[in-house]
């Protein structure tokens, strides 16, 4: 949608296959396919780096829910808080927000739909390095018979000479936060490339996604988590690739989900 991105993508994860610990159960479903009949069954969702959640984005992004009436709707990058880019969604979705303070970008957020949910917002932990930049919300489906699940934005900012964010500290931040809420789906933009969800990670590369994906697939892919990624970039750099953003092999998938193991395999659209 935005400054030569596509990360706009969205997926669809069946019942749970065996019963979760704690009795939470999830799923989820890609935008553009019918409204789900059932709670509990699936529930669609849409994950977007907005890169600045505008008025005209909020308008935009109205218009897909309305068509598609995702369970909620996952956002990166959305820089500030903008009360007139929720106008047209307030109607019928809650805001989770978490933006940075004293510096400018960043930032994330988790649109609910009331209609179908109770929310509660979980309190990050103290403990978590800050370049780790998420919003947690458990959701109570108000169809009683389906259970309460955890959804986690995330967004983690590529590294950098001026604000370096160590591949290892990604890795062990993002074990503290699956071992806080789990079971949960944990989705955003991860700026971490690897072959397992990205068959085109080259071996090296100038942003140091690659060595953030070393560090992270084992965090994320343990006996109970794995990645669920599209078969297509989520990311096209743009036509003028500059040293903070390079012209990578003219993609990468660097936004997916972490999906815990009670799930069924998703499908996974990118909408460009």
């Amino acid at each position: 949608w935005d400054h030569g991105r596509r990360d706009r993508f969205g997926f669809s994860l069946a019942p749970p296959l065996v019963p979760v610990v704690g009795g939470l159960q999830q799923g989820a479903r890609p935008p553009g396919s019918r409204r789900v009949p059932r709670l509990g069954d699936e529930v669609e969702w849409i994950a977007w780096n907005c890169r600045s959640f505008s008025a005209k984005k909020g308008a935009e992004l109205a218009t897909v829910c309305a068509e598609v009436s995702p369970g909620f709707v996952a956002l990166s990058e959305v820089h500030r808080l903008c009360t007139a880019a929720m106008v047209p969604l307030q109607a019928n979705y809650d805001g989770f927000w978490a933006v940075r303070s004293g510096r400018q970008g960043g930032g994330v957020g988790l649109l609910v739909n009331r209609k179908r949910y109770l929310t509660q917002q979980l309190p990050r932990p103290e403990s978590l390095a800050p370049f780790l930049e998420i919003v947690a919300v458990q959701l109570h489906p108000r169809n009683e018979e389906t259970s309460s699940f955890t959804v986690v934005a995330v967004y983690i900012p590529p590294t950098s000479v001026e604000q370096p964010v160590p591949a290892a500290a990604v890795a062990a931040g993002v074990s503290d936060i699956v071992g806080w809420c789990s079971p949960a789906i944990l989705v955003g933009d991860w700026n971490a490339r690897h072959l397992s969800w990205d068959p085109l990670t080259p071996s090296s590369v100038a942003s140091g996604a690659p060595a953030r994906g070393d560090k992270l697939f084992p965090a994320i892919t343990t006996e109970d988590y794995r990645v669920e990624a599209p078969d297509e970039p989520t990311y096209a750099p743009p036509r003028n690739a500059t040293p903070d953003e390079p012209a990578i092999d003219g993609g990468s998938v660097l936004d997916f989900a972490v999906v815990h193991g009670s799930y069924a395999h998703s499908q996974v659209t990118v909408v460009p």
